[in-house]
């Protein structure tokens, strides 16, 4: 019997904690090798001053209607930047979020997956970029018109990840936000070895692909495991992981999901399993 094709995911997955991302390519017969090779290191301080950040829109009081008050929003990059913020206290920032709303803040999430991380705090997005942090600085552009007249500047509140896209800052501010960067966390490499299993996984020939959800995950498992093998298929999540696998694994077949979500994903590895098989065929005459 011919065992299933193996494909390597940069994500946890078991059957006690299963991960969509894992669920949809098993769901194509494919044996998921999960290689969750971050670590989240937790600015603790910046994180406090995150949501004093937050809870201080409520100090401007309502901005809604009022002409003269200053335009604010929150951009959240990212599910993580959401779980970080909550800590133990998913509860706390939803009412957080909810006041500053209420003052006349906006809040914009980049991609689907953050936009439903906010609404699971009882808050709805008021706009959503479609992968990327570049796509949501697009979708919000400048400033209103009322904006340079006003008592004080635009302003954004934007806690994230410390190995964010860097030109994102740069793009507002020239767009005419005042941006208050909060970089709460940070993504780095696991401490440790991977086990067997992953290390073995990386090194098969047979190995379908490798499924990258994040340009910092790409990193730790170069880091880690050394380089891709020549010809290895990288599916990316989306545009900045697969700007990341263009950069440091230029020898690798790229394939990006239409949308960073587990059907996508799973999508785009469906078009390899017939080449997969096509090659095979061809080995075997």
């Amino acid at each position: 019997m011919t065992p299933a094709p193996r494909v390597l995911l940069t994500r946890a997955h078991s059957p006690s904690t299963p991960d969509s991302f894992g669920l949809s390519i098993e769901a194509l017969g494919v044996e998921v090798v999960p290689a969750p090779l971050t670590r989240t290191r937790v600015d603790e301080e910046e994180r406090r001053r995150a949501l004093h950040d937050l809870a201080g829109i409520k100090a401007l009081g309502p901005l809604a209607g009022r002409p003269g008050a200053p335009e604010a929003w929150i951009l959240l990059t990212s599910p993580r930047t959401i779980r970080v913020l909550a800590g133990d206290a998913p509860e706390s920032l939803g009412r957080i979020l909810g006041a500053a709303r209420e003052c006349g803040a906006r809040i914009g999430a980049v991609g689907e997956a953050t936009a439903r991380a906010v609404s699971g705090l009882g808050i709805e997005c008021d706009l959503i970029g479609r992968g990327t942090g570049a796509d949501l600085a697009r979708a919000l552009g400048r400033p209103g018109p009322g904006s340079a007249a006003r008592g004080a500047p635009a302003k954004i509140l934007l806690p994230r990840s410390a190995s964010g896209d860097s030109s994102l800052v740069a793009v507002l501010a020239q767009a005419g936000w005042r941006v208050v960067e909060r970089p709460i966390y940070d993504t780095l490499p696991l401490d440790g070895a991977p086990d067997d299993r992953v290390r073995a996984a990386w090194a098969d020939p047979g190995l379908l692909a490798a499924v990258i959800t994040a340009p910092s995950s790409l990193r730790a498992l170069l880091r880690l495991l050394g380089p891709a093998r020549r010809g290895l298929p990288l599916v990316a999540l989306g545009r900045t992981s697969a700007a990341a696998c263009a950069e440091l694994a230029p020898e690798s077949p790229l394939f990006t999901a239409g949308a960073p979500t587990p059907n996508a994903v799973a999508d785009a590895l469906s078009a390899l399993l017939p080449a997969r098989r096509n090659t095979r065929s061809e080995e075997r005459r």
